[in-house]
């Protein structure tokens, strides 16, 4: 019996190492087929599409299908909920630029410390990196859901750091009550996934749903304090852009000049995926 335990530990072990080259084929074909219907639904623009090829590729290279899935989950929502009220979010000055169009930034920002980790994985053998992986991913979906979701919150979000003060939708570091539901749920579809795939051994749903909220905290603490804050002198709007829409040059009022959303993000993955490999060791 143990040895039959043994074998099927081991058999599990170089399925996971080795997996067959008709997989990662498969898996290559989804990125390309994704990459060409994202840029046709105007989800990426020209060098979105391009780091998405890339970024996808080398996960499906680094992981497999069972590494894939979950990424593309969170690619798939994470584009929907851009274009959700689209209309809407830009009366409020809320939406993405370029018509929800994402690009090469956002797209490594999210995307660069999975490919770490899982890079981590293959180099060093540990399961922990696997987990600091579904982390970071979680922590990723939950932040873009809260925030494309949050926007359409029926009443003004308030500062994390600071409740009691108001601010417009879309304002880094801005909360309210559906972006919180969102950044409870979507981390937990995401450990769903990862759970149904089979990526991860042990309680993936709680691990992802903890791990992904915590992210998406630590990105509205650090855009609510550091990140930079700009201000248009024509509209008198605050924007986190250089430019705002109207074309005026905007002056910095808060944060660090250096500090985009989309390092925010990249931070924000980093230390979600990082606090992912602490748990894993320390509870799992």
């Amino acid at each position: 019996m143990h040895r039959d335990l043994y074998n099927i530990i081991v058999a599990k072990q170089v399925k996971r190492k080795g997996p067959g080259v008709h997989t990662k084929i498969i898996g290559l074909s989804i990125v390309f087929a994704l990459g060409l219907i994202s840029l046709k639904k105007k989800w990426v623009d020209s060098l979105g599409l391009l780091s998405g090829l890339i970024v996808g590729g080398s996960i499906v290279l680094l992981g497999d299908l069972e590494a894939f899935l979950p990424m593309m989950t969170f690619y798939l929502s994470g584009s929907l909920a851009t274009k959700l009220k689209y209309k809407r979010k830009a009366q409020k000055e809320a939406a993405q630029p370029k018509g929800g169009a994402r690009g090469w930034q956002n797209v490594w920002a999210n995307g660069l410390m999975p490919i770490v980790f899982l890079i981590l994985w293959r180099v060093l053998g540990s399961e922990r990196w696997l987990f600091a992986y579904v982390a970071a991913i979680s922590a990723s979906i939950a932040d873009t859901l809260s925030n494309e979701v949050g926007v359409l919150n029926p009443t003004p979000p308030r500062l994390i750091t600071r409740p009691w003060v108001k601010v417009d939708a879309g304002t880094s570091g801005g909360v309210s009550l559906l972006g919180f539901l969102m950044a409870f749920f979507a981390p937990l579809l995401l450990g769903l996934v990862v759970r149904v795939v089979g990526l991860v051994r042990s309680s993936p749903i709680l691990f992802s749903t903890i791990t992904g909220f915590f992210g998406s905290l630590v990105d509205s603490i650090i855009g609510a304090e550091w990140q930079a804050l700009y201000m248009c002198p024509k509209c008198s709007k605050i924007t986190e852009s250089r430019v705002h829409r109207c074309g005026t040059q905007t002056k910095l009022i808060k944060g660090y000049n250096w500090l985009t959303n989309d390092l925010v993000n990249l931070i924000m993955s980093g230390v979600t995926g990082l606090l992912g490999y602490v748990i894993s060791e320390m509870f799992i």
